[in-house]
């Protein structure tokens, strides 16, 4: 290997850095939240569900983490997960009504059709103007005849 010529070592020097500060903003868990709905819009599930677990360590009783979490999981066709955090997101707010409609998907998917509808029709009480529930509802009904 050829040693670096002076000139190129003295501006390296010159040129390195301090580490950038980490302001108090990324210690908060809206940041990894955000950062998190990034990744995972991207499909980059690995960075997503680790945001959003250090999102989760800042503001656990925030129930659109699971929430997301449980979809990603269900994309990774890690149902039992993804029903996991689904029942968190109900847990911390049982008027979710998207988290009852994702458990139902998550039950269709595995030919549960009898625990699909029972949800669907929860996300339906919780708001009776929940199309994408009513719709699932619909296929649910059509898939047991």
């Amino acid at each position: 290997m050829v040693p670096e010529p002076a000139a190129i070592q003295k501006l390296k020097a010159e040129l390195s850095f301090a580490e950038t500060p980490a302001p108090e903003i990324f210690h908060d868990g809206d940041y990894y939240f955000n950062t998190a709905v990034f990744y995972q819009q991207s499909r980059d599930w690995t960075n997503a569900l680790s945001n959003y677990a250090k999102a989760a360590k800042m503001d656990a009783g925030n129930a659109d983490i699971y929430n997301n979490m449980g979809l990603i999981y269900k994309e990774l066709g890690q149902y039992d997960k993804a029903a996991e955090e689904f029942m968190k997101t109900v847990f911390l707010d049982p008027n979710y009504a998207k988290a009852y409609n994702n458990i139902g998907v998550v039950y269709y998917i595995q030919k549960k059709y009898r625990g699909a509808i029972q949800n669907y029709r929860k996300a339906i009480d919780i708001n009776n103007n929940n199309l994408e529930a009513l719709n699932n509802l619909a296929i649910a009904y059509k898939a047991l005849n």
